[in-house]
Order: C-alpha cells, then sequence, then structure tokens
C-alpha cells in the first residue's frame, strides 16, 4: 500500500472538529492541480488526527478563502488557455470542483503528510517547511503565467522537480485522463451535513431539515432549488421573487418580478417592472434595472460578462456596467473559444470580435476556431480563399496562408504552411519565430521528463537541418548544417546524422563532430542517455562521456516493459547480440 497525503477543510488548526471535511487522500504527493488552493503564506503547525507519535505530527496550513479565489482564478486561465485537449470535460470537471469547494465552509486547507513524512529520517517539522517551500514555488509560477497571460511559462522546468515525476509536461499531467482534470483528486463528493428538502402541501411550497422539522412552512407559490454557488433558492409569492437560505430564512426580500439563481456567488440577474438589473448576495442593487434583457456569458476572472438589450439592441456589459460592446446587435452575443459572436439578421456570417472586444468581421460561424483564449483561426469561405489569423487586440497576424499543420504537443505556438513553406508562429509573444522559408518544421520525439517536449522543434531549409527552441526568440540549439537527421538525447546531448553514420553534439563542447556510430539510440533514463554502436561494440552515453556498456544492465534495459518505446526490433537485436557476446554465448 503506497504512503498517503491526506487534505482536510478544517475548521481549527491542530484541534479536531466534527464537522472537518477530509478532501483528499493521495498516493505519495499533493496532487499540482490542486497546489493552487494553497496560495498565500501558509504555515506549520501540528497536524488535526496524525497527532500521535509527537513531535512528528506537523503539517501545513493555510486559509482557504483565499485559496478557493486563487484556484477558481486558475482553473478560469487554463480554460481560456490552449492547453486543453477536451474542452467540454474540462468544463465540467471544473463546475464540479467549483461546487465543491463553494460548499466547504471552514477556515483553513490543512496538509497532513504524516505517512509520507516517515519514509525519511529528516524530521517531520523540517519537512512540512520543505513541502511549504515547494508548494509556494509552484504557486509563482501559476502566478506568473496569470499575470502574463502565458500558458507557456506552465514549464516544468519551472516546477519542483517531484511535481511532474511520470509526465513530460504540465499540459500532459493536466491531460491525463485519470486525473479527470483535477476532479479524481477529490476523495469523496462533500454532502452537507444539513440537506433539506422542499415540499409541496396543499399546492404551496415549504421546507424541512434533514430531520423532517419544518424550517419554513408552505406559504410559498414556488420555490426553486438551491444553487451552487450561493445556496440560495429562489422563491415566489403573491407574484414577487426573492431568496431564501437552507436556515429558512428570507435573505433577499420578496421584491422583484423575477429572479435567477446566482453566477460564481457574486451576482444575480433580476427583474424589476419590465427591466433587468443585478444583485449582489445582500439583495443590494449592483446594476440598475435598465435592460430588457440580460443572459451571463462568463466570468473572465475579474468581472462578470453579461450580453444585455437595451433600447432593443444588444450589447456587451460586466456586472458594474461597463459597455465592453456597444448596443449595435439585434442578436444576443455569445461566447467561443477566442472570440465573441452575434447573428446578424438575414445574413449567414455573424459579428466577429476578439477577447478584448475588437471588431475584426463578418465571418460564417463555421469558417471560425478558436486557437486559444488570445487567437482566431478564420478558414477559407465564400468570400474568402485562404487562411488568416486574428490576435486578441484584433492584429492580423499571418494572412493568406494554406493551412495549419497540426501537432501532438506544441500548444505555445503553430505551424503553418504556405506556398509549400512553412513558418513558425509564437502565439504568446505573436511574431514569427521562423519566416515562411523552411521545408520542415516538426515536433521532435522526447522520451523523458527532464525536458520540455513541447517546446524543441528540428527544422529543414534547402537541404539543411537545425535543431531550435521555439520558446526562445532566435533559439537555435543547433545551427542549421549538412545533416540528415536529429536525435535528442538530453537537453545537453543531442545526435546528428550524416548519411549512415551518427556523431554526438555536447552543447557544451566546441569539439569537432565525428560520424563513425552505425546507429544511436535512446534508452531509459538511469545514468546514462543513449546506447551509441560502434561495429560489434555498444557504448552508453552519459553526460560526462562514453563507456563500454555493461552486458546485465543492457540485458536489464531490453527486458523493461517500457523498451517498445526506446528499441524497434532490430536495436533489440543488437542489444541482445552484444550481451550474448559479452557473456560468451554464440549471437543468432
Amino acid at each position: 500500500m503506497s504512503h498517503r497525503i491526506y487534505i482536510y477543510n478544517a475548521q481549527n488548526h491542530s484541534e479536531e472538529s466534527e464537522s472537518d471535511v477530509m478532501m483528499v487522500e493521495w498516493g505519495y504527493e499533493v496532487p499540482l492541480l490542486l497546489q493552487s488552493l494553497f496560495t498565500g503564506e501558509g504555515f506549520v503547525a501540528g497536524n488535526i488526527y496524525n497527532d500521535h507519535t509527537e513531535p512528528d505530527n506537523f503539517g501545513l496550513y493555510f486559509d482557504a478563502q483565499a485559496g478557493v479565489a486563487n484556484f477558481k482564478k486558475f482553473y478560469q486561465f487554463l480554460e481560456n488557455s490552449n492547453l486543453i485537449d477536451d474542452l467540454e470535460k474540462f468544463s465540467e470537471a471544473k463546475e464540479k470542483l467549483f461546487n465543491y469547494l463553494d460548499k466547504l465552509k471552514h477556515r483553513y486547507f490543512h496538509i497532513d503528510a504524516w505517512d509520507v513524512f516517515n519514509m525519511d529520517d529528516v524530521s517531520h517539522e523540517e519537512q512540512a517547511k520543505e513541502l511549504l517551500k515547494d508548494i509556494q514555488q509552484n504557486n509563482q509560477v501559476f502566478q506568473q503565467a496569470m499575470e502574463a497571460n502565458d500558458a507557456g511559462l506552465l514549464d516544468s522546468k519551472n516546477f519542483t522537480s517531484d511535481s511532474l515525476l511520470g509526465f513530460t509536461s504540465f499540459k500532459e499531467l493536466l491531460n491525463y485522463v485519470d486525473y479527470d482534470y483535477g476532479w479524481e483528486h477529490i476523495w469523496q463528493e462533500y454532502i452537507e451535513p444539513n440537506q433539506v428538502e422542499i415540499f409541496e402541501e396543499n399546492e404551496l411550497w415549504g421546507l424541512k431539515d434533514e430531520n423532517g422539522n419544518v424550517l419554513i412552512k408552505p406559504v410559498y407559490e414556488a420555490f426553486y432549488a438551491f444553487d451552487y454557488y450561493s445556496d440560495l433558492a429562489v422563491v415566489v409569492k403573491n407574484e414577487k421573487f426573492g431568496y431564501v437560505n437552507k436556515q429558512g430564512e428570507e435573505i433577499i426580500p420578496l421584491i422583484f418580478d423575477d429572479a435567477y439563481d446566482f453566477e460564481t456567488s457574486q451576482t444575480a440577474i433580476v427583474k424589476t417592472g419590465e427591466k433587468f438589473g443585478l444583485i449582489n448576495l445582500k439583495g443590494e442593487i449592483i446594476l440598475e434595472a435598465l435592460y430588457e434583457e440580460m443572459i451571463f456569458l462568463q466570468n473572465d476572472g475579474n468581472n462578470e460578462l453579461f450580453t444585455a438589450k437595451l433600447n432593443d439592441k444588444y450589447g456587451l456589459i460586466t456586472s458594474d456596467g461597463e459597455v465592453k460592446i456597444d448596443f449595435i446587435s439585434d442578436n444576443p452575443f455569445e461566447s467561443k473559444t477566442g472570440y465573441f459572436d452575434t447573428k446578424v439578421n438575414g445574413q449567414k456570417a455573424h459579428n466577429i470580435f476578439t477577447r478584448n472586444f475588437v471588431y475584426v468581421g463578418d465571418y460564417p460561424e463555421n469558417a471560425l476556431e478558436g486557437l486559444s483564449h488570445n487567437h482566431i483561426l478564420v478558414k477559407p469561405h465564400k468570400n474568402q480563399q485562404k487562411h488568416k489569423i486574428y490576435n486578441s487586440n484584433g492584429n492580423l497576424l499571418v494572412d493568406d496562408f494554406d493551412k495549419i499543420i497540426r501537432t501532438d504537443y506544441l500548444h505555445e505556438a503553430l505551424v503553418i504552411l504556405k506556398n509549400k513553406k512553412k513558418a513558425l508562429l509564437h502565439l504568446a509573444t505573436s511574431d514569427l519565430r521562423l519566416d515562411f522559408e523552411y521545408d520542415q518544421i516538426a515536433e521532435m520525439v522526447i522520451l523523458n521528463n527532464s525536458f520540455d517536449s513541447d517546446k524543441i522543434l528540428k527544422v529543414e531549409k534547402n537541404g539543411l537541418l537545425g535543431v531550435i527552441d521555439s520558446g526562445v526568440p532566435q533559439g537555435w540549439i543547433i545551427e542549421l548544417g549538412n545533416y540528415d537527421d536529429a536525435l535528442f538525447l538530453s537537453k545537453n546531448i543531442y545526435a546528428l546524422r550524416r548519411g549512415d553514420f551518427w556523431a554526438l553534439k555536447y552543447l557544451n563542447e566546441d569539439e569537432p563532430l565525428t560520424f563513425e556510430y552505425d546507429l544511436i539510440y535512446r534508452k531509459p533514463l538511469y545514468q546514462s542517455v543513449a546506447y551509441a554502436f560502434f561495429g560489434n561494440d555498444v557504448y552508453v552515453v552519459k553526460e560526462d562521456g562514453l563507456e563500454f556498456a555493461n552486458a546485465y544492465e543492457v540485458l536489464e534495459d531490453v527486458k523493461d516493459d517500457y523498451s517498445i518505446y526506446y528499441f524497434d526490433a532490430y536495436a533489440k537485436k543488437k542489444l541482445s547480440d552484444y550481451v550474448k557476446r559479452e557473456l560468451g554465448e554464440q549471437p543468432d
């Protein structure tokens, strides 16, 4: 059985409460997808439950309210990034996580790593302090990415060394199906102790507690479900709408002509007369009822956005009344990945606006694709023969190109094709890292988690080949040269092929290349990174040079369950023959 990490929502630190909620039970580490919950300074204090081995009962505590707010901000950022493989599943997981967290009422998030700390001879207090530093470092990475609105900063090398064990990148961890975008980390869905029942009697509605005691007599003509965000329910009496809580109290008076659920615990749409406005959780008017219609679109992390109708035209406004898009449309605005759109009566084309509310033109809906939160691809359609890309400021970044070359891992840049030549567009900075003069731009296969595989590209131009880091302007790792192939071995070592032979390139050395090896294959990482074949000899390639391969270690690699990712049948046979020769047996 693996050693476990426990996470609680606790009423007090170092002191048990009956209402404490166990949120997470997870093997060995604090899940990275939940670490944005543990924001701020945090502190080390005694565990609540694993407190039976004094003095080794130290755990971590964080402010829960601040943590939930930070977590929501981070997940909104992720949803608007280009990291998500399945946006629908991510949105479902995000909603479940937000709903779950909104029901946690206690002051602290408590991390209890007693079981894991027992694996080390270092005191629990010192290990808790180190864990606190690790979490703070990872949160700094999250914060910098959010502030720059650049998902590319979620780079594996920026996180603590153990955060991405088993994964090559944050994107791979984020999209790992068994984590369900973080929801699977939750131990069990939290069920509130004060469950209530809405009941009917004589066509009127009331409320009972979990024991059947009447909290509100049946006096309401309608009693809607309690929403996820505020734990308030809309009720109707004498055709007037208001809100009650689960304790049976009328929190917001029944004075409105219609009322809707609260969105993300901030605002609710209400109707006064024939017009709509917004209230907060105290029932205070925060936006006067001026609008003929209001529809919630999204929370952008700072403000809620609504499409609203004024003087028979629709616009886009924030919850504080700031007009983001003027009231110009005959139809409501809709929120899409990368843009907002609104139908135009009598036309197939829609008015299209960027995420920064800049109008970029009228396009058919099926010609649009949000490449990220900040980029719009316009595909060929009736009035346009080629592709084009806009950024969130409405700038036309690339025009009249043939297509995007879809890749598996490259998320911060795009490979695009025009007149049979390829270019590289960096999304975060909106610049062409490579212009339309390359014959090939392709991802390199990287089979370890010590480097970011979504940035390293192999490029070819006029018969020459090189390697670049797409995340760095002018980021040549290996300048264009007379090479036929390149292979990533480690951050510091590449293999280059010219004709039938390979050479090793150590980036920290200026030694001339010697093309003398028959084959070079990556190997499972232990103390070395590759096998190099020279006639009947096999060498292991290490960061500090080469040495003859140990036959028993080679045999171990060949039999490894993951060897299929490193060696094809030919390489396996070559390695097996080497083992037999070294052990005095006759090769097949």
